[in-house]
C-alpha cells in the first residue's frame, strides 16, 4: 500500500510556480508514440461530412449537435459582442471558445472581423477543418493523461496500456474527429481525474487543489454533464480533507466558482447562461422524441445506460474493467475511490435527466479502460489478453472510419447528381437539411410531404433515419405514410436503397453511413453501385 501513503507536507508557496510545476512536459516515448499515432488515426477521416461546395441554407456538417464550422464563430459574437438575444445555448460558452482556438486567428487574418462571411467557402471549410483539428489534439492529450493518470494509480508499469485502450475506444474514432464538445470536455476533465488521483496518492496539495478546481470548472463549462463525475470527487476531497487542509479546500473551491463564472459565459452573458439553463432543463423542442425529465423508473435508464456503456467499451473491455475493479479490493483498494467517478456520472447526471444517449457515458468508458488496463496488465497471460483486446477494438476502429470514408452519402451524391436533372425536386423528412448528401444547388431541396396521394409533390423522396431514435425512417414521416411509400402505394417507386457494407453495426445516435432510400415518382432504372 506504499503507493497511497499521503505526503502532508505542502512545499508550494506561491500559486504560479505550483500550477506549472505539475505539468512535466517531458514526454517519455511511449507517450510520443501513442499521442503521434492518435493524432494521425483520428485525423485520417477528419473531412467527413464538411460541406465541400457552395453551402444551402443550413451548411452544418453532418455531425449531430457539431458546433462548427456553422454557427462557431457567430455564436462567440454574438455572446460577446453583439449580446443579440439569439443564441444556441446547448452548451455553455467554453466549448465554443475551445473550438474557435484555430479556427478564429485563421478567420480574422483572412476575412478581419465580418463576421457575415463565416458561412462562405471557402471560409467555412477551413473553419470546420481547422475546428475538427482542436479536437484532434485535445483527444491525443487524453491519451497521455490516460498514461499517467494509470501512473499515479498502479505504477509506472504498463502505464502505456491505459493510453492505447483510450485511443481505440469506439467512441473516440467518431468524438476524436468531430466538434462535438463530448471530447474537449473529456480531455479537460481527465486532468482534473488525474489531479484526484494524484491527492488520493498524496494528499491535498496548494498544487492539485487550484488545478484539481480549475479543470473541474473548465470541464463542466464545455459540458453541464460532466459535474456528474467531478463534483462528487470535489466532495470527496473536501470532506477528507477538511480537518487538515481546510485553507485549500476553500483555495480550491474559489478557484473552481471563478472559473466557471468566467467559462460558462455566466459572468459576460447572462441572458444566454440562462437561455442555456432552460435548454438543460427542458431540452430540445424542435425533436418530438428527444426531451428531458421521462417518466422512465430509474432501472429502465440504468440498463439503457449500461448498454450505451457496453457499446462505448466493447464487450471484451468492459468486462476487463470489472476484473479490474475486482483486483483492486485486494492490491489497490484506495483507487476505487477514483472508479467511483464512472458510477457517479450515473447517479447525478443522468438518473436526474432520466434519459441517456451513447456519447453521455463516454466519461465513463475513460475511467473504466483505465481499469481494465490493470487488469490486462496484471493477468498471467496478459500478452495474448491484450493483444486480443487491442485486435477487437482496432477493427472496430478501422470498421468504423471505413464507413465515414464511404459514407453512403458520398455514393448517393454522386449517383443523384447524374440522374436528378437541374430544377427538379427532391424532398427530404426530418428537420436537419444538412443531413443530406451535398448535391448541386440547382436541384431543388424540399419538405416531403406527411400524408399521401400528395399533389404536386416532389419529383423524388430521400428517407434516411439520421437520430439516434430513428431506426428505418425519420420521425415526422408518419409509419403509415412509409409503408405506403414502400408498399408502393404512394405515388412513387422506390428507385434504389444504398448503405456502404460494413463488419459491425454502429452504435444508435453517430449519423454515419445511413442507409438511404430514394424515391421517384417515375419508374427509373436501377443504379449501379
Amino acid at each position: 500500500m506504499a503507493l497511497f501513503r499521503f505526503d502532508r507536507r505542502d512545499r508550494s508557496s506561491e500559486i504560479i510556480p505550483a500550477v506549472f510545476e505539475s505539468f512535466d512536459l517531458t514526454m517519455k516515448r511511449y507517450e510520443w508514440v501513442l499521442a503521434l499515432t492518435a493524432f494521425v488515426v483520428y485525423a485520417s477521416v477528419i473531412t467527413w461530412g464538411i460541406p465541400d461546395r457552395t453551402p444551402r441554407e443550413r451548411p452544418d456538417a453532418w455531425g449531430t449537435d457539431e458546433i462548427a464550422p456553422g454557427g462557431l464563430l457567430e455564436e462567440i459574437a454574438n455572446t460577446l459582442y453583439f449580446k443579440s438575444g439569439v443564441y444556441n445555448p446547448k452548451y455553455p460558452l467554453m466549448g465554443y471558445i475551445i473550438q474557435c482556438s484555430l479556427a478564429a486567428p485563421y478567420y480574422v487574418a483572412v476575412a478581419g472581423a465580418d463576421t457575415k462571411k463565416t458561412r462562405e467557402l471557402p471560409y467555412f471549410w477551413w473553419i470546420g477543418l481547422l475546428a475538427r483539428l482542436t479536437t484532434v489534439a485535445l483527444a491525443a492529450a487524453l491519451v497521455v493523461v490516460a498514461c499517467r493518470t494509470y501512473a499515479v494509480l498502479f505504477g509506472g508499469d504498463g502505464a502505456w496500456t491505459a493510453g492505447l485502450l483510450v485511443l481505440l475506444l469506439p467512441p473516440m474514432f467518431y468524438y476524436g474527429r468531430t466538434t462535438n464538445v463530448d471530447l474537449p470536455e473529456l480531455a479537460i476533465g481527465s486532468v482534473a481525474l488525474w489531479q484526484f488521483a494524484i491527492i488520493l496518492r498524496d494528499g491535498l496539495t496548494r498544487r492539485t487543489a487550484i488545478l484539481i478546481g480549475l479543470f473541474s470548472a473548465l470541464g463542466i463549462a464545455t459540458k453541464d454533464a460532466l459535474y456528474g463525475a467531478l463534483v462528487p470527487a470535489g466532495l470527496f476531497v473536501a470532506v477528507t480533507e477538511w480537518r487538515r487542509s481546510r485553507r485549500l479546500v476553500l483555495l480550491s473551491a474559489i478557484v473552481a466558482a471563478a472559473t466557471y463564472a468566467v467559462a460558462s459565459g455566466l459572468l459576460f452573458n447572462l441572458d444566454r447562461y440562462m437561455q442555456h439553463l432552460t435548454f438543460i432543463r427542458y431540452g430540445s423542442t424542435r425533436h418530438g422524441a428527444f426531451y428531458y425529465g421521462t417518466h422512465d423508473p430509474i432501472w429502465r435508464v440504468s440498463v439503457n445506460a449500461m448498454e450505451q456503456l457496453r457499446q462505448a467499451m466493447s464487450s471484451p473491455l468492459l468486462l476487463a474493467a470489472a476484473a479490474g475493479c475486482v483486483l483492486c479490493i485486494r492490491y489497490k483498494p484506495r483507487a476505487l475511490y477514483f472508479a467511483l467517478a464512472a458510477p457517479a456520472l450515473l447517479v447525478f447526471s443522468i438518473w436526474p435527466a432520466r434519459f441517456v444517449v451513447y456519447r453521455f457515458v463516454i466519461p465513463m468508458a475513460y475511467v473504466l479502460a483505465i481499469f481494465a488496463a490493470y487488469a490486462l496488465w496484471k493477468l498471467p497471460a496478459r500478452r495474448i489478453a491484450l493483444t486480443a483486446v487491442v485486435v477487437w477494438l482496432t477493427v472496430q476502429g478501422a470498421d468504423f472510419s471505413y464507413q465515414m470514408r464511404m459514407d453512403s452519402r458520398y455514393i448517393v451524391r454522386s449517383f443523384l447528381e447524374q440522374n436528378i436533372r437541374p430544377g427538379q425536386t427532391l424532398g427530404y423528412y426530418g428537420t436537419e437539411s444538412n443531413k443530406l448528401p451535398f448535391l448541386n444547388p440547382a436541384i431543388q431541396i424540399v419538405e416531403g410531404p406527411k400524408t399521401f396521394p400528395a399533389l404536386n409533390g416532389p419529383d423524388f423522396l430521400i428517407v434516411m433515419p439520421w437520430q439516434y431514435f430513428e431506426i428505418e425512417h425519420e420521425d415526422n414521416l408518419p409509419e403509415e405514410s412509409y409503408h405506403k411509400l414502400i408498399a408502393g402505394e404512394a405515388g412513387y417507386h422506390l428507385w434504389f436503397r444504398w448503405q456502404t457494407p460494413a463488419l459491425f453495426q454502429l452504435a444508435p445516435g453517430r449519423g454515419v453511413n445511413p442507409v438511404i432510400s430514394v424515391f421517384s415518382r417515375q419508374l427509373m432504372p436501377s443504379p449501379k453501385f
